[in-house]
């Protein structure tokens, strides 16, 4: 597989790059793939450069990585701001892998993937975001981030590589080498596939800094995991602080999270009980409301009356609520 990577500052115009049809005045554009870069990550705090590598279909890099400096107000030849532009042009095989993956220093941030595919003479747009919702969401082999919804996968998770959207692009004459990368036939190079030199782990989110994280949101990291995230997944209500696996402390309000209500430790059974018997009594019967016996000690279990909705005594299991 061999392709040239032209990279462009021009929007998103397209070129006839590496052709002599420009000099003809050929209108028929050259057979490529233009590239348009942007972002909701902050450049220079979130975000300082963007790499580009193209892939065989099967995810294996046999090229050097293309790295682009950004820059708020680029004034050096090799430093760019978003959105910026660069095309790809057909020189061998129809189909490739483009990845994209935005870093903060040395550090990935976003790294996204898809399955490119040339049509003859005729110049192919692609948008590639890199979303803030896939920042430090560094999916496993064969899968990428989806930087928006598609169908019934969500933005911010992972699933299988997607076939690029394209759209035609008309041909324009605002273009600008900055420089053009030859990737060898497939098979021919010697830069190393994709691997990850750490073991893949999977981290969640810890909105309410508690140490435990939403289990919904996990995200596979190769190396060093994204600030924010915990090993532990096992959170039932990420937005409340008191609410935790292994709390052995609860409140007299419940959780912020309404299907879990008083049950701070997470075990799917609510502390409901008081540490002193009430002395309000249902009001169609003389029962008090309280613990049924000895007030039990901080997460134990014993029967509880309450009054419901029509006034009635009712007795359940509770667990004693811990303050």
């Amino acid at each position: 597989m061999r392709f040239a990577l032209l990279a462009m500052r021009a929007a998103f115009v397209a070129a006839c790059a590496l052709s002599a049809a420009c000099e003809k005045q050929d209108p028929k554009p050259a057979t490529q793939v233009l590239v348009t870069v942007d972002s909701d990550l902050a450049v220079g705090t979130e975000l300082t450069s963007v790499q580009i590598e193209i892939r065989t279909t099967e995810g294996v890099r046999e090229t050097p990585r293309h790295t682009f400096e950004l820059a708020t107000d680029a004034t050096q030849a090799e430093q760019v701001e978003l959105p910026f532009s660069f095309g790809i042009a057909k020189a061998g095989q129809p189909e490739f892998q483009l990845r994209v993956t935005g870093l903060k220093d040395d550090q990935t941030v976003v790294d996204l993937r898809w399955n490119v595919g040339f049509q003859d003479q005729k110049t192919l747009g692609l948008s590639a975001f890199l979303g803030a919702v896939c920042a430090g969401n560094l999916c496993t082999s064969g899968e990428t981030c989806y930087p928006r919804r598609k169908g019934d996968i969500a933005a911010g998770s992972c699933a299988k590589v997607p076939d690029a959207s394209t759209s035609p692009v008309t041909p324009g004459d605002e273009f600008r080498d900055a420089g053009v990368l030859e990737v060898p036939e497939a098979g021919s190079g010697d830069a190393p596939g994709e691997a990850c030199s750490t073991t893949v782990a999977d981290y969640y989110p810890d909105l309410d800094g508690d140490g435990h994280g939403d289990p919904s949101l996990k995200r596979s990291v190769c190396g060093t995991p994204p600030v924010g995230f915990v090993s532990a997944g096992d959170d039932c209500c990420d937005s409340d602080n008191r609410a935790f696996p292994g709390q052995k402390k609860g409140d007299a309000s419940p959780s912020t999270c309404a299907d879990v209500g008083f049950d701070f430790d997470c075990d799917g059974t609510e502390e409901l009980g008081w540490p002193f018997l009430a002395s309000g009594t249902c009001c169609l019967n003389t029962e008090q409301e309280g613990w049924e016996g000895a007030v039990p000690d901080c997460g134990e279990t014993a029967q509880f009356t309450q009054c419901d909705d029509l006034c009635e005594p009712v007795s359940s299991a509770a667990k004693q609520r811990c303050f």
